[in-house]
């Protein structure tokens, strides 16, 4: 059984083969507006898809985010 989701516009779509090994709330404030809650596992097992002309990056002090718009 394999895990799928997506963003809300759906402009990126996750797939897993199983659920992360833990979950945690950041407290950022684009996180806490947007609500998000991220998932923590090995990347190799996950397939991201989206649109590279979409993304937009967060760029805050030396830290760097990128975002599917």
């Amino acid at each position: 059984m394999s895990y799928r989701g997506s963003c809300p516009c759906r402009n990126s779509r996750w797939e897993a083969p199983r659920l992360p090994g833990w979950f945690t709330r950041c407290t950022c404030s684009w996180c806490r507006k947007s609500g998000a809650i991220w998932g923590c596992t090995d990347l190799s097992k996950i397939r991201l898809t989206y649109e590279t002309e979409r993304i937009l990056r967060y760029i805050h002090g030396d830290k760097t985010q990128a975002f599917v718009t």
